[in-house]
């Protein structure tokens, strides 16, 4: 195998503490990660994409990307699309083999099959579970065609070995492949590509660094020097090139995590009751096709306000890193769009400012979103509660210090253990699993926030609970890691998190005093903190966590029963009944 894959896969391991997959679980799980992270720059568990098995239909991998963010679960691509309009569908399919050349027969053998999953027929093979999972997803997205804007679906499949590509081979075979999959009219850009071991190199590298681009703004005027902000400057852009330098990702997405700090997410182009496309939207693209004032398109617009936390400047160049569009989300998706259509003589206004002061960004955020008529919940994206426990969780002890992850990489470039750092995703799965009863929804973790918006990350909640929940995931990952917990028992690691909440403070929520609530979190920290006694109390937890697994199906993996919600319950009771378990 390839050393330096090899080296690659041992880290990506170690950090995902995936101890318990096989070596061909394992490169599918990494090979997965790699793909993926060109089209969704947040943090995901790549394990949860991997659907290799017997009866996969040729497919190792699967994800549903829409709007700019993923899915693996029916029910949230189901709930999601009853709800939204104008889809902007990317589905990702990946093949890996841990070998160390490409079969060319591979694609032929790919077509055949998603032919079958994405054809209007019902499946005529028998099919995993995963498999049926991924073909309702598909199901779901083509329900309503008029829900699919102006473009179809995209498709990528991606054929993934250690070895090296021989495209004299391997194109023709990727050509047909994608022509059968257009006789299916039912996607916009079709790719089939083999990637081996310097592209995974590549990819894998580009997951670990933060964006960083450089653009060109001539003319530009720096603004008086003020408190928090290192330099700061207005100018234009042209529209090509804002597209190209800083909006469109080395594969030809848009950077969707460059919007994470916006006010709002792409709002698409609306529709009135009779489907015609309006709003300011729409009123962007016109301006953009229409010849007589595409050159206006400056003194048209408001144009974007870009915040980057480390800025470089040396004559009309500006060299972002880590930096994000706090302003203009809608205009820079238009312009994406229209790409094709842009013109040199359009310019787009920007302001670029340089700050690494958080408090100052949110002031931004707010004040550049003030004319548009922004609600309390527009904002929330912007709520002080994701803060301040970010800064709660940096300003514990050193042995007890984690990091939250608000924005994608964001700590990418600190020497920090990986394992210490929990995405806003992570956070809420651990949450959710620990204090609301949800561990057997987790994987649905769309479905648990609609039904949990009053419950997940509100101004009254104290950091220290979602520490609690993080240090509780932590010290479970770390259990697994160090194989003081066998790694079987990681597709139920958030009923173990539930299951130590239930075992030190009973089955009910939380008290409502903030001391009876401190109280409680503080009894489950001393324990977590505490290696021993945490490694001590999680192997108590087991037996009950298998015989809830016999009890709901015998002859179904863990990975699957977990999804039950009498898992769940049977497990709860099981904990309950162990000595020395609280019984409130």
């Amino acid at each position: 195998m390839d050393v330096v894959v090899q080296g690659l896969m041992q880290k990506f391991q170690g950090d995902r503490c995936l101890l318990h997959l096989a070596p061909e679980q394992l490169f599918e799980t990494f090979a997965a990660y790699c793909v993926l992270g060109q089209f969704y720059e947040d943090d995901f568990d790549p394990d949860n994409v991997r659907i290799g098995s017997s009866r996969d239909l040729s497919m190792d991998a699967v994800a549903v990307v829409i709007n700019g963010t993923l899915y693996t679960e029916a029910d949230d691509v189901e709930q999601y699309v009853s709800k939204s309009r104008d889809l902007r569908v990317h589905f990702v399919v990946v093949q890996a083999k841990l070998e160390d050349s490409f079969k060319s027969g591979v694609f032929a053998q790919l077509a055949a099959d998603l032919h079958a999953v994405f054809g209007p027929s019902p499946l005529a093979f028998a099919a995993s579970a995963r498999v049926k999972n991924f073909r309702r997803c598909v199901e779901a997205i083509y329900a309503d065609k008029t829900k699919l804007g102006s473009e179809r679906p995209r498709l990528s499949v991606w054929y993934a070995t250690y070895g090296k590509i021989d495209p004299g081979v391997l194109e023709p075979r990727q050509t047909a492949a994608e022509s059968y999959m257009r006789t299916l009219n039912r996607f916009g850009r079709i790719h089939f590509r083999p990637i081996g071991a310097e592209g995974l190199q590549e990819l894998y590298k580009r997951e670990s660094e933060a964006v960083s681009v450089t653009v060109a703004m001539p003319h530009a005027s720096e603004l008086p020097p003020m408190p928090g902000i290192t330099r700061s400057f207005i100018g234009a852009v042209p529209a090509k090139e804002l597209v190209d330098k800083v909006l469109t990702d080395p594969v030809g997405n848009i950077r969707e995590s460059l919007f994470h700090d916006n006010v709002r997410a792409f709002l698409g182009y609306g529709a009135d009751s009779s489907g015609n496309r309006v709003g300011v939207n729409a009123e962007i693209r016109a301006t953009i096709r229409d010849d007589g004032v595409r050159g206006d398109f400056a003194v048209l617009n408001n144009g974007i306000t870009i915040v980057a936390r480390k800025l470089d400047t040396y004559d009309d160049t500006f060299t972002l890193n880590d930096f994000q569009i706090v302003n203009g989300c809608q205009t820079c998706y238009v312009l994406f769009d229209e790409q094709d259509r842009l013109s040199d003589d359009i310019h787009v206004n920007v302001r670029i400012i340089g700050s690494a002061d958080e408090s100052l960004i949110s002031r931004i955020v707010a004040a550049t979103n003030r004319q548009n008529n922004m609600t309390r919940d527009d904002l929330s994206v912007q709520d002080q509660i994701h803060k301040k426990i970010e800064g709660f969780f940096r300003a514990q002890a050193d042995a007890r210090k984690l990091y939250y992850e608000r924005r994608p990489k964001q700590y990418v470039s600190e020497k920090i253990e990986k394992t210490r750092i929990l995405s806003r995703q992570q956070l809420t799965k651990a949450y959710a699993a620990m204090f609301l009863d949800e561990a057997h929804r987790v994987t649905r973790l769309t479905e648990v926030v609609a039904s949990h918006q009053d419950d997940l990350f509100r101004e009254s909640h104290e950091p220290l609970e979602y520490y609690a929940a993080a240090t509780t995931y932590y010290r479970i990952e770390w259990l697994i890691r160090n194989q003081r917990l066998a790694s079987i028992y990681s597709p139920a690691r958030y009923h173990l998190i539930a299951l130590v909440k239930a075992y030190l403070l009973g089955p009910n929520k939380l008290p409502s005093g903030v001391r009876l609530r401190k109280a409680a979190c503080e009894k489950i920290l001393d324990v977590m903190w505490d290696a021993e006694k945490a490694t001590a109390l999680v192997k108590q937890l087991i037996p009950p966590l298998l015989d809830a697994a016999s009890e709901v199906a015998l002859d179904e993996a863990l990975s699957d029963v977990v999804k039950k919600s009498q898992f769940r319950l049977n497990a709860l009771k099981g904990a309950l009944g162990l000595p020395g378990a609280a019984l409130h």
